[in-house]
């Protein structure tokens, strides 16, 4: 499964008490407040914040949402609040309310690369690949530098059949971001497609490097091992893969058959037992499998 990325503020917690903090900044110079008072009201407001546990994980996502819809009301032309906002909708899958934040955001700043890779996200995730496309041409037109842009035009291409074009972006990406492991995996996608298995084991090998608990690499690393013969390595990855992620569908799937293929039926059995419960459409291909 290719991997598409977002761009995310870096220390998105730490940005949203600078946000408010320079919100308090702006307001009180309207009210005309001395500096020194000024100081102590930010920091009364980060004590706050470390003392309530604003950004605990319980709260992440009421308190993000509440946060940057604040920051837009009261700064409807500033172009971040907007891209913020769009970040928190998105991963919380409210595409349109996404899609519409964003396209605030690049109208107050047409130029803002990061904004537009991640509108091209939620338009891919919507299927709408040719808007999703352009929308990575620009934010590479104007940032030739931006790794998350080539990975994930990387992936609309390679879902387009073009696989060199594919390859030329991740390759890209990687030239910029050497560990970036979604890339890697990506990349190993489209060269086992082309039968490159050593190079595609090379590159699910590096993305497990860099990242171990990454699940769809382990799987994908699984498949081509099994292509080859080496079925008990396969099983080694399929069945780490879901140590990391238990309701991973198509491990749960690939490992059934890797059983199949050395003869173990009664665990294959066990994992469409599994796999009936996560998505019933494969267990039924499984379950074909282990009695016809």
């Amino acid at each position: 499964m290719p991997k598409r990325t977002a761009i995310t503020e870096k220390g998105l917690g730490e940005s949203l008490s600078r946000e408010r903090a320079n919100f308090i900044i702006e307001q009180s110079k309207m009210k005309q407040v001395t500096p020194n008072v000024l100081e102590i009201i930010f920091y009364v407001f980060v004590l706050i914040l470390l003392i309530t546990g604003t950004y605990s994980r319980n709260r992440v996502w009421n308190s993000e949402l509440e946060l940057w819809t604040d920051c837009v009301k009261k700064s409807p032309n500033k172009d971040r609040p907007h891209y913020n906002l769009g970040l928190v909708l998105a991963g919380h899958g409210k595409a349109q309310e996404a899609i519409a934040h964003y396209a605030e955001a690049l109208r107050i700043k047409p130029d803002y690369a990061e904004a537009h890779n991640n509108l091209g996200l939620v338009l891919a995730g919507q299927g709408k690949t040719q808007e999703a496309i352009a929308h990575y041409a620009e934010a590479l037109r104007i940032r030739p530098d931006l790794a998350e842009a080539h990975n994930n035009l990387g992936v609309a291409l390679a879902g387009q059949g073009k696989a060199q074009e594919a390859i030329a972006h991740y390759a890209e990406a990687l030239r910029i971001k050497p560990d970036y492991a979604e890339a890697h995996n990506n990349l190993g996608l489209v060269l086992a497609g082309q039968g490159k298995a050593q190079e595609a084991i090379a590159h699910y090998a590096e993305a497990l490097r860099i990242r171990p608990d990454y699940a769809e690499a382990h799987n994908n690393l699984g498949l081509v091992l099994a292509g080859h013969g080496k079925t008990q390595e396969a099983i080694a990855h399929y069945a780490e893969a879901l140590r990391i992620k238990p309701d991973f569908a198509e491990a749960h799937i690939n490992l059934g058959l890797a059983y199949l293929m050395i003869g173990n039926k009664s665990s294959a059995l066990g994992e469409y037992k599994i796999l009936e419960k996560i998505n019933p459409d494969l267990a039924n291909i499984l379950y074909r499998k282990i009695f016809e």
